[in-house]
């Protein structure tokens, strides 16, 4: 019984720790639509046991940039928000296929960098 318990606190430990960071929402509540904003944010807690981190928007996934050393943020680009309008972010497990979605393209001394959505 004993080593019942002690199996299931660990499988319990080991589900929490593979859980994804909470979901968060962006609303537009000042009547005014938004084009190309870059939002940053405070890394989630969690976010650091994502080993291939991908946010999926109402959309599908969406590109994010991770800075700062000791603090740090996330930033994303919002193309479009519709006044009043609310989108919901959520993290979850990439794989292989996911990660590969940025593409790199050189010409000449040019090199650009696209994931369909935004280039660079």
């Amino acid at each position: 019984m004993r080593n019942l318990a002690l199996l299931m606190a660990f499988a319990l430990t080991a589900i929490s720790a593979l859980a994804a960071p909470d979901p968060f929402v962006v609303k537009e509540s000042l009547g005014i639509p938004w084009k190309n904003q870059r939002l940053t944010f405070p890394e989630p807690a969690g976010f650091e046991k994502l080993r291939s981190p991908v946010l999926v928007g109402p959309d599908g996934m969406v590109a994010f940039q991770r800075f700062g050393g000791s603090d740090p943020r996330i930033a994303i680009m919002v193309e479009t928000l519709a006044p009043g309008e609310t989108r919901t972010y959520r993290w979850s497990e990439g794989t292989a296929q996911a990660a590969s979605v940025v593409q790199g393209v050189e010409t000449g001394t040019t090199k650009t960098l696209t994931n369909g959505a935004i280039t660079v």
